[in-house]
């Protein structure tokens, strides 16, 4: 379900009341004229704001629900601009808002548990209409709200559901308000996991968490040719991070390479694997329903936005270069866009309808020297840009937080010059989409362990990795706080 949903009609009523200063950048609305109230929402220009407080109320029913504190609450943004976009339920826009929606909520629940789900919204873009009888209120959206302005913030109450209304204050977003990753994180490890046999290579495992049950999931390729399947075996493997207990789910598919991509949207766990995406409910107790694809993956990554999963890369002449889509609804595999270049052993993730793809390698023959690029792809225009990070990574897994990626993987080291790789090196950074800006972060595990990062996730406001592989079939999983 769509955060702002079709039942929200916008109405906000600004009453600017002055605060006794003199300070342009806190104007107030004492003459009521249009153009104060356009200032005083966007700055004449874009203005963002952040949500202090948020609860959750159903009135004709007993309680309500204080949500301001959670993680899928606060990364939300509503930013106002002087900007003039179409809307099609009014009809003489003079300004208008995004609410960039980020991580869904549950507007249903009953308790804070259960506001988290495992889908990450679009962002909404609309025009709004402030009328000139009443040039402290304006009009938009879907449904109708009340706002009330003072003292730079806003409060006021949004029906976000049939029945149930969002009550929030918000105001203005300071710099200080950003979420800021340390320039050091210590890890702690949480569990240890031992296979039946190595996954083919080690940093070919999906892995992804999630948000509603507060879990951790992990794909690789299992045994071939075994008793009752046919193919090869597909292991889910799930960790339960508050019981700190695993199960596991095995399944057949279609025989394939070793590489797979997971990721979660509606309940519904999604293994990308090379010639297959395998769909699960996240409970694991039935088999996966299979949809095959044409072409094949391997070495690849995945980001989401939506109900779509989009694919990047592959080791594989023709495919390496192309970026498809994998819609969850329709079921229905298609080609996007060309990239700018080859890329395999690159992740990415999309924040805001822009795609950001870290490092990687640009020719599997070419297999010691990574990449320090940053490719972007704005899903509105359809155009590329490129930035660059601080070293050069050889693989990349990545995790949204915020307005903020977390970039993980290995450096792959050879100290021969003979083509073959003597060390893995562990990286670890952050993407700020804010400023377009890449800062690397110094991390310490509280036991040792052999080489690189072998995946990446972010769970609500924590940090996982996993690690291993050096002398037996056991990994490693640690966490890291964001906050």
């Amino acid at each position: 379900m769509n955060k702002f949903l079709s039942y929200l009609n916008l109405t906000l009523i600004v009453l600017m009341i002055s605060c006794g200063s003199d300070d342009d950048a806190n104007p107030t609305n004492e003459t009521g004229d249009i153009n104060t109230t356009i200032e005083i929402l966007t700055s004449n220009s874009q203005k963002p704001w952040r949500i202090e407080t948020a609860i959750i109320t159903t009135p004709g029913k007993s309680g309500s629900l204080d949500v301001s504190d959670e993680y899928n609450i606060k990364d939300d943004v509503f930013i106002f601009s002087n900007e003039i976009k179409d809307n099609p339920n009014v009809t003489n826009e003079n300004a208008s808002v995004i609410w960039k929606q980020r991580e869904a909520v549950n507007w249903n629940a009953t308790s804070l548990e259960d506001i988290y789900m495992d889908k990450y919204e679009d962002e909404l873009v609309l025009g709004i209409e402030i009328p000139e009888g009443n040039p402290n209120t304006f009009s938009g959206f879907n449904g109708l709200s009340d706002f009330i302005v003072t003292d730079n913030s806003i409060t006021g109450k949004i029906e976000v559901a049939t029945g149930v209304f969002l009550e929030i204050t918000l105001s203005p977003v300071l710099e200080t308000d950003l979420p800021i990753i340390p320039e050091s994180l210590i890890f702690k490890e949480v569990a240890e996991y031992t296979l039946s046999n190595l996954p083919g290579v080690a940093n070919t495992l999906g892995f992804t968490g999630s948000n509603a049950n507060n879990k951790l999931y992990i794909s690789r390729r299992g045994e071939v040719f075994t008793e009752g399947c046919e193919f090869r075996e597909e292991d889910i493997i799930s960790f339960d991070i508050d019981t700190k207990e695993f199960d596991i789910n095995i399944s057949c598919q279609p025989s394939g390479f070793a590489t797979k991509e997971l990721e979660i949207i509606n309940n519904r766990l999604v293994s990308v694997s090379s010639n297959s995406i395998n769909v699960y409910d996240t409970d694991m107790l039935e088999s996966p329903t299979i949809y095959e694809h044409d072409p094949s993956f391997s070495r690849h990554g995945t980001a989401t936005i939506g109900d779509d999963i989009f694919i990047v890369g592959s080791l594989f002449e023709g495919v390496s270069d192309k970026l498809y889509k994998f819609n969850t609804l329709t079921n229905q595999f298609s080609e996007v866009t060309s990239m700018p270049k080859e890329k395999l052993w690159a992740d990415g993730e999309i924040l805001d309808n822009k795609l950001y793809i870290f490092g990687g390698q640009d020719n599997l023959f070419d297999n010691i020297i990574g990449s320090d690029d940053i490719l972007i792809y704005d899903l509105y225009t359809n155009e590329w840009d490129n930035l660059t990070m601080t070293k050069l990574v050889n693989d990349t897994f990545t995790g949204r937080y915020q307005n903020l990626i977390c970039v993980g993987g290995s450096i792959w080291v050879d100290n021969n010059d003979d083509g073959q790789i003597d060390e893995l090196n562990g990286f670890l950074g952050v993407f700020n989409t804010q400023d377009n800006s890449f800062e690397e972060v110094d991390f310490e595990l509280d036991t040792p362990v052999f080489g690189g990062f072998r995946q990446l996730t972010v769970v609500r406001n924590k940090l996982y990795v996993i690690t291993g592989f050096e002398n037996d079939y056991t990994f490693k999983i640690f966490e890291a706080d964001l906050n």
